[in-house]
């Protein structure tokens, strides 16, 4: 388990954390920028803002079909800046600046190609679909932004082979359920990607790798999670 699997061999570049880290910076700033701009209620914010209300209220849940996590993170924004459209979006603001540091240095560690990191890492950034989730108050970017920490996780976990990030691999999978259940079917991969790896690796060796066990914190932990964010 504390050894790393098999991984393609790449040319050995420089981690580019520092223009990972620029690129995160101009993001933040651009989201934050006017967030509470427009001033009226956006798309499904229609839903989730009543939603968010009840839950600070503790009177009734609404739109039980859809899990909490992202229901609380905009209560928490309305609880710490008020019930205005910057305490609405402040949570989702955030969350989708670490998604995209996430993303990027799940890349980075899939690929260890530094050039390709940042040019994916500009894509990312500029897709408008990531960008307007990050400033309107609605479920996805909990969903989005988990599953990429998900797969930062994982993607350590394939490179380092220690445990403590398929831990953490399989608690953000969860949160990633936690927010909306359209990120479930991308989670399947990770868990069979890796324990088909393991299995490789531990080829002919009884006690190696140990793939169950990988399978166990990528598909238990999220179960788990997901059950108590439900």
């Amino acid at each position: 388990m504390n050894q790393p699997i098999p991984l393609p061999p790449r040319a050995s570049e420089p981690d580019p954390i520092r223009g990972v880290l620029a690129i995160v910076a101009v993001f933040a700033i651009l989201v934050f920028w006017r967030l509470g701009t427009p001033s009226k209620i956006m798309f499904d914010e229609v839903h989730y803002l009543p939603a968010a209300r009840h839950l600070i209220a503790l009177s009734s849940r609404l739109n039980p079909e859809h899990p909490l996590l992202g229901k609380e993170l905009i209560a928490l924004g309305m609880m710490l800046f008020g019930d205005n459209p910057f305490g609405w979006r402040f949570c989702n603001a955030l969350y989708g600046v670490i998604g995209l540091y996430g993303a990027i240095r799940a890349f980075w560690w899939a690929s260890l190609s530094g050039r390709g990191t940042l040019l994916f890492g500009v894509f990312l950034a500029t897709n408008f679909i990531w960008f307007v989730l990050s400033r309107i108050a609605i479920l996805d970017m909990a969903m989005a932004a988990s599953l990429a920490l998900a797969f930062w996780q994982w993607a350590l976990a394939a490179r380092k082979g220690a445990r403590v990030h398929l831990v953490l691999a399989g608690l953000f999978m969860g949160l990633s359920m936690g927010g909306k259940w359209n990120g479930v079917p991308l989670m399947v991969f990770p868990g069979l990607w890796y324990a088909h790896a393991r299995w490789r690796a531990s080829a002919g060796q009884a006690s190696a790798g140990r793939p169950h066990r990988a399978l166990a914190w990528l598909v238990g932990v999220p179960a788990a999670r997901c059950r108590a964010c439900a």
